[in-house]
This record gives structure tokens, sequence and C-alpha cells, in this order.
């Protein structure tokens, strides 16, 4: 019975695992999707700029602000929404580094939010083409094989269906 459940549980891991693998297949394009990588450096600069700001502002005046470490936890913290309430700022110069973090942090985020779903709807809409231009060379082989198309005209409708349209700019 124990092996069993263990077979079960290696068998959890393996899908689990075959997951993450076919996620870190299309981390490159999501990297390249509308920027992505540039909106997470742009996140994470923000994020460590005012961290050092409210670090500048804070250092010898709030005593739970000892360290650099001190003020990017508060910036992670912040960041993210958790808002522990462990690290906040006193002076007015750390109180607006914070209102920045906090409007172009969650600003950051619905833009980051966004070009993963638009990178996996693309996705999901490429996929959609590739099988409907698969079937449709299916078909057009069948019409070949069954001798209602030509040798040429086989090449001619396959050539069309594999061409790319050409889209005018304006």
């Amino acid at each position: 019975m124990r092996g069993s459940l263990r077979r079960l549980r290696l068998l959890r891991l393996v899908r689990a695992f075959s997951g993450i693998y076919r996620a870190s297949l299309h981390i490159g394009g999501l990297a390249r999707h509308r920027g992505f990588a540039w909106l997470l450096f742009g996140w994470f600069g923000i994020m460590v700029m005012c961290s050092a700001w409210l670090y500048i502002a804070e250092h010898g005046i709030n005593k739970v602000i000892e360290s650099p470490f001190d003020a990017l936890w508060w910036g992670v913290v912040t960041l993210t929404t958790v808002g522990y309430g462990d690290v906040t700022p006193v002076t007015t110069e750390s109180r607006i580094a914070a209102m920045v973090l906090m409007l172009l942090g969650i600003s950051l985020f619905g833009a980051i939010t966004a070009t993963i779903t638009s990178y996996l709807l693309s996705q999901d809409s490429h996929q959609g083409q590739d099988d409907s231009l698969g079937s449709e060379l299916e078909r057009l082989a069948a019409l070949h094989g069954a001798g209602a198309l030509t040798n040429e005209e086989f090449v001619v409708a396959k050539r069309r269906l594999l061409s790319v349209p050409t889209r005018r700019v304006d």
C-alpha cells in the first residue's frame, strides 16, 4: 500500500515538473512580448530607488530602518501590497517615496498582468490558426489523393494556404 502511494506522489512530482518545463519553454517569448522584460526591470528599479529614498530619508530618524535591507524589505512589502505595517515611513520625504512606490508599483503590476494575459491569448490564437491550417492541408491532401485535384492545382492551393497575407500599412 505504501509503495503505491509513493508512486502516486512521484507521479504528482513528475506532472508538476513537466508543467514547469512547458512553462519555461515560453519564458523567452514572454520576455520579448510587448516589452515584458522592460516592465519587470522598471518595476524592480522603482522598488529599489524608492527603498533607497526611504533609507536615506529615514536612517537615524526611524528606529525600524537600521540597514538598507530594512528599507528593501519595506519596498517589497509595499510593492506587493502585502503591507505588514512593521516598517512605516515617518518623514515627509519618505512618505512621498511611499506614495510614488504605491502608485507606480500598482500601475506597473497592472501592465505586467495585462502583458502576460496578452501573451497567453496570442499563444491561444496562434494555436488555433495552426490547427485550422493543419486541417486545411489535410483536406487538400485528401482531395489530391482522391484525384479531385491535379498535381498543379494541389501545388498552387498548398502555396496559397501556406503563404502569409501581407498587411497594408497606412
